[in-house]
């Protein structure tokens, strides 16, 4: 009997082990952006606090449509300590595009270059625009949300996560059409 306890806990161990690993960080992933003035950045340099990393671009009519609202977000959860990043999928031919689709949007969340389809597949979020990660304090993904993100798609994790993740978990993928 004893045999059988101790094989049971290193099934549990093990299972407990494989949780862990599977729900990768994003921060992990080495790749690499670069900022409108041309310094480079990796999702790695949001751990710290929670973040919210929006993918998008210019020719992007829902994109566009969202970027109020997650200007509005971020600027209710800034003095929470909570980063927003705006990561362009714009290729080099359109990327003349940006400031004025910026500033036809009252924009002002950081926004970075360099994201392609590759990188959404890379990091598990689809391959349409827009598409959402909402990082916990560790770069852990606690939220993914493929198409346009409304407000509550946001909040909702947020909130979980500023309060000290109480309660369910919001539903970790979220599709919207």
């Amino acid at each position: 009997m004893p045999k059988l306890k101790l094989v049971a806990a290193l099934l549990l161990a093990t299972v407990c082990l494989l949780v862990q690993t599977k729900q990768t960080a994003a921060a992990d992933k080495p790749i690499k952006f670069k900022d409108r003035a041309g310094a480079t950045h990796t999702i790695a340099e949001l751990r710290g606090h929670p973040a919210v990393v929006n993918f998008w671009a210019t020719w992007c009519g829902p994109c566009k449509d969202e970027m109020p609202r997650l200007q509005k977000l971020s600027e209710t959860y800034a003095l929470k300590n909570v980063q927003f990043v705006a990561i362009s999928l714009d290729a080099p031919d359109t990327r003349n595009k940006i400031d004025a689709t910026l500033a036809t949007a009252g924009f002002k969340i950081p926004v970075w270059l360099g994201a392609t389809d590759r990188t959404l597949t890379d990091l598990k979020l689809g391959i349409l625009v827009p598409a959402t990660l909402i990082l916990d304090e560790n770069g852990e993904v606690v939220g993914k949300i493929e198409g346009e993100a409304k407000d509550v798609d946001i909040q909702s994790r947020l909130d979980w996560l500023l309060g000290g993740k109480q309660g369910q978990q919001p539903t970790l993928i979220q599709k919207n059409g």
